[in-house]
């Protein structure tokens, strides 16, 4: 590698643009104290990356940009360019020459650049270490260097040493790996905080999780048992419909054939009574000729008329009593056919009964269903509100961003059509430059003033850029962390959120209790609360509040007894469990025995009085806490206990109770996965602290966006006024070398030119970026948008289906309440047909006595009847009269038993025509039952087909693909039945619980995974940066030992005897890397003694004695030496001359000087001259001149 040349503007006196060629060898600058030859140093130092100005001789780094004279104006900018001969490819880039550029405008930016390209400092440093050329290296020695680094402290000699021995980018890399180290160990605790929260809501999810799963299995099983159920039924059913079918064509079979038979009965029944009633006309008309006869014989009769009128009262009573028989004989046989009737009744009842429980029980089912596809339902509608407003929240950002972006567009534009104007305006003064020439002076003044307004303009800009900048670099860290807090804040709110609404760590009863809470109306006026979501208790009684309480926290409270035994029987009916109730009608407050107590060392008060709790419920709080005393330890526990006798119960803050019996429980706490009595103050102070934070990110962000704006705002009129600044200074420049000569003018308008090309150029590159940046934004807000409407619409649609379910829920809760009004009426049915069973057993047994004492009452009226009338036949002697009465009478008794025989007849008749009806009715009645059975199963199997399509949407065929060949049917209805039981009791569940666990466990898996990764990461930065130490101080000691021997065996040479060495300081403890370099010197003739007390010669040999000795050892590609001799005589000066000769094959010095052997032997002299004041101008000088000039 070769420095070509070096070419600078603008940079302190170089006002001009300025060119030095260099060669290989020696090039030696020379001129006059004052006329800038320093300056080349300088330049070459700020070119390589030097960001310190007292480095470079000044106070501020725009002291560094030309100041301007009497008679020149200031510049706007600086700017130097490097040239390197890289054929031999000591740049590691594929170039032959290299350019390293740097430019500096007065607002303090700088830019660098590589062969044009735009680089960062970082890269031309890493550039430059590479080859041995680093900032703290001997590659440019600058006025005072020499001095300093004797001067310096042993601990910063050493950083000299490590550029030359190639450890500075050792360090770099040490450096850059530490700040890693420190970044992986600040991501490690942003991973580990994100684990503790996923960690804390795994449990809760596993489970949750788990329980949906096993709700989707059981939900599987019930739609497998349902489909194979109903096709078996469907199988079954058609059969049993045919069967059904034929049994009642039997039966009409039989019931046409009764009911001819019944046909023939009447027919006969017809017959007898025609009959019977020829019988009664010869009765009657014998009766009238007895009537005639026994007128005849009643003169004869008188005194046998008391036998026949007790003959007629026996016969009268008789016939009554046969009637009584009769009569009762018919109503035994019409109870034992209320009776079958009644039996029938409840039969069908029953069966009634069943059927509307069945359905009361499905539609309980399907009630249930629905609840937990509305609460899904309202969980999807709820997190699409969600996204919809985390999507606005981008979109606003983005829109934020694209109007950042349009301003500096509209900014640029607007500079570009400034530029436009002003090449049009410098082509017109190029073009008419000597028609202007007249107004030159005037235009000029006018121009020093307006140059003068932007430039304190510009200041101004600038001190307010830097303060905005100043306040963005402020603002940005709090900005991030509140926004990392809100959204931690988020998290823990909604995970608290959650836990309250599910009542995590309450039992199972209460869940599901609290959860139907919320849904019926009869329950929400019953409940009054759970008494831990009643109280609210202050975070140092938690503990003691919660042992104090126990069992008791989960309690319910209500109204009235009443409406606890209501929501009993509810717990009963839907089998949740059992719970202890507080009904604020019967509870009995308890108060404290013994105030005196408050006062003893230790005691903080009763436990009713240190939480906090609506008036309403003092009598539920006292009686629970009203005789509990709450004291700080177990030691002043136990001295208030034994001082008044353990009357009363006392509880600590760690958790220990002491009972009026005198035992003591204590321990240690098992940690919970939730505190219930905490929940409500945890949601609070996180909804106080998000609010909070959320306010102060609002004030923040507001703030952030003002500054942000103003900042944008004055730095584009900084870079306006800074282009004003720019354009005034070289209008005024022009016009300064107008005045002095057209031909210079005419360069200036051309440099002008060019400036405003290449400004042209990059903004021009820039508005192609920001045309970019604007369609990625567009893109981005037009994807953002499309998601918000998307989640929009499907939100709509979650809330027409919640609607729907609605709808649904409503239709089955009216014909749960239509089937619970059946099973009541077929219960009062069973219940009516029951009572006319026994009253009609109670009639028929009651009938029976009786008949049986008719029956005996009859006999023996019959045989007095006999008896009479056989005394009636003995007084009546043989009259004529009375012998044709008796055969009038015993044709009549024939008659009348002929009669008899008819009635008789036609009662059999009768009872049979009645049981052939009574058997056809019950025919009829098969009829009606089968063709109903046949119906029911047609019905049943419609409603079963129904119900399969509504549930899982399949017809008979495409049910037939799930059918299983050898399925239970028999034990179906009772799997189904435990299935049902058994999702019921699962309670809610989160089936989006299995996703979501899913999520955040592959969430924290992968934050495992990642915080595995950084902690190897970690170990494998921590064994870098050992690797590093170790091959720093093993290459600094190797390499420190041969320079410190050159050094030796050089300063003798230079110093012609005497000796010097340099040695490490180690302390113990300290890190290697930080030991200093002591430097011990002993010129001839002297004493061996400390460098501070050298002479200043000799101070100055001592310093370039360590130059040569690192060129010994490590030659540098170019080494720029600035008077280093300055303070050596022409002797010294000559040995040092010889030895830059002797190194100048392999390194190529620059070197500043005023002495002659130096000049001797420089392969090319360049002369510095300031022919004009303030103004420096290089000029190549022969040797005789230069050695002229310095004698």
């Amino acid at each position: 590698m070769n420095l070509l040349k070096l070419e600078t503007y603008g940079f302190k006196s170089f006002a001009d643009k300025t060119e030095i060629s260099f060669g290989d060898g020696i090039t030696a600058i020379v001129g006059p104290n004052g006329c800038g030859k320093s300056n080349v140093s300088d330049v070459i130092r700020w070119i390589l990356g030097e960001q310190s100005a007292r480095q470079l001789r000044g106070k501020s780094m725009t002291d560094l940009i030309f100041g301007g004279t009497e008679q020149r104006k200031s510049m706007s900018y600086c700017e130097g360019s490097l040239y390197f001969d890289n054929t031999n490819r000591l740049f590691p880039l594929d170039f032959d020459e290299v350019v390293i550029s740097r430019k500096l405008y007065r607002s303090g930016e700088s830019e660098y650049s590589i062969n044009k390209r735009v680089v960062r400092l970082r890269d031309i440093q890493d550039l430059m270490r590479d080859v041995g050329l680093g900032r703290d290296g001997y590659s440019v020695v600058g006025q005072g260097r020499m001095d300093a680094i004797l001067n310096a402290r042993p601990e910063d000699r050493r950083a000299i040493f490590e550029e030359a021995l190639g450890i500075s980018k050792f360090r770099v890399h040490k450096n850059d790996t530490e700040r890693k180290l420190e970044r992986t160990a600040d991501n490690m605790a942003r991973v580990r905080d994100i684990m503790t929260v996923l960690e804390r809501r795994l449990p809760t999810l596993e489970r949750q999780s788990s329980d949906a799963e096993e709700y989707q299995r059981l939900k599987s099983d019930l739609r497998r048992h349902e489909i194979n159920r109903f096709i078996c039924a469907a199988k079954s059913s058609e059969g049993e419909k045919e069967a059904h079918t034929a049994k009642a064509a039997e039966f009409g079979r039989l019931l046409s054939e009764k009911e001819n038979e019944i046909t023939l009965l009447r027919q006969r029944y017809d017959d007898i009574f025609a009959g019977m009633n020829s019988v009664d006309d010869e009765i009657t008309a014998l009766a009238a000729e007895e009537t005639r006869l026994r007128v005849i014989l009643e003169r004869k009769a008188g005194e046998n008329n008391l036998f026949a009128e007790k003959l007629r009262g026996g016969r009268e009573m008789a016939a009554s009593l046969r009637a009584d028989i009769e009569r009762m004989e018919s109503e035994n046989e019409q109870a034992k056919g209320v009776y079958a009737s009644a039996e029938r009744r409840k039969g069908i009842g029953q069966a009634q009964a069943k059927e509307a429980s069945d359905e009361r029980d499905e539609l309980i089912c399907c009630l249930s269903e629905i609840n937990e596809e509305i609460d899904a339902c309202r969980e999807r509608i709820r997190q699409q509100s969600e996204g919809v407003l985390e999507l606005l929240d981008g979109v606003a950002e983005i829109k934020s961003k694209k109007a950042s972006v349009l301003s500096e567009k509209n900014a640029i534009i607007e500079r570009l059509s400034e530029i436009n104007k002003e090449e049009s305006v410098n082509s017109q003064r190029m073009s008419g430059l000597s028609a202007a020439q007249k107004g030159m002076l005037t235009e000029f003044g006018e121009a020093k003033a307006k140059l003068s307004e932007a430039s304190e303009a510009l200041k101004k800009a600038t001190a307010g850029a830097d303060e905005a900048r100043a306040v963005l670099a402020k603002l940005t860290p709090r900005l991030n962390s509140l926004n990392e807090e809100r959204l931690r804040l988020k998290t823990n709110f909604d995970m608290l959120k959650g836990i309250s609404e599910r009542y995590e760590g309450y039992n199972q009863t209460v869940k599901l209790l609290m959860k139907d809470r919320e849904e019926n109306e009869r329950l929400s006026d019953c409940i009054l609360g759970v008494v831990a979501n009643l109280i609210r208790v202050p975070e140092k009684f938690e503990l003691a509040m919660e042992t104090a309480l126990g069992g008791a926290l989960q309690n319910i409270v209500t109204e009235t007894d009443t409406d606890a035994a209501f929501v009993i029987d509810y717990l009963k009916k839907k089998r949740y469990g059992r719970l202890t109730f507080l009904p604020l009608g019967s509870i009995k407050p308890h108060s404290f025995p013994q105030r005196k107590a408050f006062s003893e060392k230790g005691a903080l008060g009763v436990a009713s009085e240190v939480i906090g709790y609506d008036a309403k419920f003092s009598p539920v709080i006292l009686n629970l806490l009203g005789s509990t005393l709450v004291a700080d330890d177990m030691d002043n526990a136990v001295v208030i206990a034994r001082k008044y006798g353990y009357g009363f119960r006392i509880v600590t803050l760690d958790g220990e109770i002491l009972s009026p019996q005198g035992s003591l429980t204590g321990g240690s706490h098992r940690s919970k996965e939730y505190n219930i009595l905490a929940t409500d103050r945890l949601i609070e102070d996180t909804q106080n602290k998000l609010r909070n934070v959320s306010a102060e990110l609002s004030k923040i962000r507001s703030e952030y966006e003002k500054a942000q704006e103003n900042h944008g705002r004055l730095s584009r009129e900084k870079e306006k006024t800074a282009m004003e600044c720019a354009d005034l200074s070289v209008k005024t420049a022009a016009l300064e070398q107008k005045l002095g000569g057209s031909a210079a003018l005419s360069d200036s308008e051309k440099d002008i030119s060019v400036r405003l090309t290449a400004e042209k150029k990059q903004k021009q590159e820039r508005l192609s970026e920001i045309d970019k940046l604007i369609a990625e934004f567009e893109e981005e807000e037009a994807l953002r948008s499309n998601a918000k409407n998307e989640r929009a619409e499907t939100s709509g649609e979650e809330e027409r289906k919640l609607a729907s379910l609605n709808a649904e829920k409503d239709r089955l809760t009216e014909s749960f309440a239509a089937a619970k009004e059946r099973y009541a009426k077929a219960v009062a049915s069973v219940e009516s047909a029951e009572a006319e069973i026994v009253a009609s057993r109670e009639r028929a047994e009651r009938n029976s006595a009786l008949l049986t004492s008719r029956k005996e009452e009859y006999e023996a009226k019959l045989r007095e009847i006999e008896e009479c009338e056989a005394e009636v036949r003995r007084r009546s002697g043989d009259t004529p009269e009375a012998e044709i009465l008796k055969k009038i009478e015993s044709e009549k008794a024939a008659k009348q038993k002929e009669k008899a025989g008819f009635s008789e007849k036609l009662s059999e008749t009768d009872e049979l025509k009645r049981r052939k009806d009574e058997e056809a009715n019950d025919l009829r009645r098969k009829i009606d039952k089968e063709n109903m059975l046949a119906e029911k199963v047609e019905t049943e199997l419609e409603a079963m087909q129904e119900k399969i399509y509504e549930d899982y949407g399949l017809t008979y065929e495409s049910a037939l693909l799930f059918g299983e060949e050898d399925y239970d049917f028999s034990s179906s209805a009772k799997e189904i039945s435990r299935i049902k039981n058994a999702i019921v009791k699962l309670g809610d569940v989160n089936v989006s619980a299995i996703e979501e666990y899913k999520s955040v466990k592959a969430e924290y898996d992968a934050d495992c995974a990642q915080m595995e990764d950084l902690e190897k990461a970690l170990a494998d930065l921590n064994k870098i940066i050992s690797d590093l130490t170790r091959e720093m101080v093993t290459r600094f000691d190797a390499g420190f030992e041969k320079i410190s021997s050159n050094f030796s065996r050089i300063f003798s040479e230079l110093f012609s005897g005497g000796k010097a060495s340099m040695r490490i300081e180690r302390e113990e403890g300290a890190d290697p890397l930080d030991f200093g370099i002591e430097i011990e010197a002993q010129p001839p003739g002297k004493k061996l003694q400390n460098i501070s007390l050298l002479s200043g010669g000799e101070r100055a040999l001592t310093c370039i004695a360590i130059l040569f000795a690192i060129l010994r050892l490590s030659p540098m590609p170019f080494c720029v030496l600035d008077e280093i001799e300055a303070p050596l005589d022409d002797a010294n000066a000559e040995r040092v001359a010889r030895y830059l000769r002797r190194y100048s094959g392999e390194t190529q010095f620059v070197v500043i000087t005023h002495k002659k052997p130096t000049m001797e032997n420089a392969d090319r002299l360049f002369g510095v001259t300031m022919q004009e004041k303030g103004i420096s101008k290089i000029v190549s000088v022969l040797l005789t001149e230069a050695v002229r000039h310095v004698e």
